[in-house]
């Protein structure tokens, strides 16, 4: 599926502290922040599906995939782990993951039988 052909609506309320959560782990994403149709239920004039049952919710369009509650955080948080990681890789090691190789391959210094004698 072409990413570029994927929609995301988020169905949230702003009283609820769950939404709220979403929300602010939402704008960590460097990806997804912008791509988010955000429903407020609270709204008046709002055409809320029968299958949103709860907030936050989040569907995924073509397929219509659905997280909701506690599943659409541990999503969003697995979702944006994986932005991260790529992130990352696309970047090369992280420096304090360089700096542990390199003083790995740091060559012992060899010891005198008068430094080894003390202790």
């Amino acid at each position: 599926m072409n990413s570029q052909n994927i929609q995301y609506i988020l169905f949230y309320s702003s009283t609820c502290q769950h939404s709220q959560e979403f929300l602010k782990l939402l704008k960590f994403s460097r990806t997804l922040d912008g791509k988010f149709l955000k429903i407020n239920i609270l709204q008046t004039n709002q055409k809320i599906p029968n299958t949103v049952t709860c907030v936050p919710t989040v569907f995924i369009k073509p397929n219509f995939i659905k997280f909701d509650g506690e599943g659409a955080l541990k999503w969003l948080q697995q979702t944006i782990l994986k932005e991260q990681a790529s992130i990352t890789r696309g970047q090369g090691q992280m420096p304090q993951h360089r700096n542990q190789m390199q003083m790995q391959q740091q060559p012992q210094v060899a010891q005198t039988p008068e430094q080894q004698e003390v202790g």
